[in-house]
């Protein structure tokens, strides 16, 4: 039997950290299905402050209740208007940043098995209709100047975007390049709303492969049982004001301070989860619920099993942060399904 795909066997396992990074574990993959997730949801948007604040005198707070509601109704869950557009002439663009290698005055290991999470995410992108671009161990200079290059190109025509880094990292939000440590917001920032125009409205999407700190997950026991109980508008429509922090997702590995596990022939247990969710239900089902699906599969279906006892039995918990405003469903393309047709 297999599990989300995967094969059941013991593996040789890492973990994207910058300590004890080339620690040998191996993982046990439990047969249970990708289907039987749980609709648990955690959102944590203490990343996204706003970049200025507006001071209000207390005697100004005197207002009407009526004068509190807003302008716009909100649109039906099945308005079309309460999904991103993904009919436009391109789907999106997809840059894949993968280290696997990094100058020896870091003292970082080689991320062995990082090239199969290239393969696996690469593959599902491509089969969502996204252009796809890979850098293969970028300098910090490098990696800026791709970023900051797309940030700033013609992206009028397309729905979307998504970056995808898989490297080292550590706690404070830091991912490393061949060279040095970049903070993930100097990569997020240059699609924010104020920063990148076309993009605005659009659905900017950053997957993080990377630890976050060096603790280990011991994991709890639980009592896995039943639970309880469109086309544009006119521009007199479309010209809304949003925050400049919206349409943003940042899915990450791990919480906050723990590691991130990889297989050295198999990759990550969070990329490969994730690309085998995007394989399966990308088409059919929106973002945050593949995500919970993820979690899910990530929580339940993988944990360490070593020799050294202080390393075995670890689990992971990946995290997302959204600012989504509406829901991400990548249907087919039109034209790709006239081409079945023909």
């Amino acid at each position: 039997m297999q599990a989300s795909g995967f094969p059941q066997a013991e593996k040789t396992l890492m973990v994207d950290g910058v300590d004890n990074c080339n620690t040998d574990l191996s993982v046990t993959v439990q047969n249970n299905s990708l289907s039987q997730a749980r609709s648990s949801l955690h959102y944590s948007n203490s990343q996204y402050r706003p970049t200025s604040k507006t001071q209000i005198s207390p005697s100004k707070l005197s207002v009407s209740c009526a004068s509190l509601l807003p302008v716009f109704s909100l649109p039906s869950e099945k308005s079309s208007s309460f999904v991103y557009r993904t009919n436009g002439a391109e789907r999106g663009l997809c840059v894949i940043f993968s280290v696997d290698k990094f100058d020896p005055i870091l003292c970082l290991p080689r991320r062995t098995g990082s090239l199969v999470d290239v393969q696996n995410i690469k593959r599902a992108f491509l089969s969502l209709d996204f252009k796809v671009i890979v850098h293969s161990n970028p300098s910090s200079k490098t990696l800026f100047s791709v970023i900051q290059t797309i940030s700033t190109q013609n992206l009028r025509d397309h729905d979307c975007f998504a970056c995808v880094i898989l490297s080292h990292g550590d706690e404070g939000g830091l991912i490393y390049s061949t060279d040095g440590s970049i903070p993930v917001e100097r990569i997020i920032a240059p699609f924010r709303g104020d920063q990148c125009s076309d993009l605005r409205g659009k659905p900017k999407l950053f997957f993080i492969q990377a630890c976050r700190g060096m603790s280990l997950d011991d994991g709890v026991f639980v009592c896995d049982g039943p639970s309880s109980n469109s086309k544009p508008t006119d521009t007199a429509t479309a010209m809304r004001r949003i925050p400049i922090e919206a349409d943003l997702f940042i899915a990450y590995a791990v919480q906050p301070g723990y590691y991130a596990f990889r297989n050295s022939m198999n990759g990550s247990w969070f990329i490969r989860s994730l690309s085998d969710a995007l394989l399966r239900y990308g088409n059919t089902l929106d973002l945050l619920s593949i995500m919970t699906r993820v979690n899910y599969d990530v929580a339940y279906e993988y944990e360490s099993t070593t020799a050294n006892p202080a390393l075995c039995g670890k689990k992971q918990m990946p995290s997302f942060v959204s600012t989504l405003t509406k829901h991400v469903i990548f249907p087919p393309k039109r034209s790709k399904n006239l081409s079945k047709l023909m």
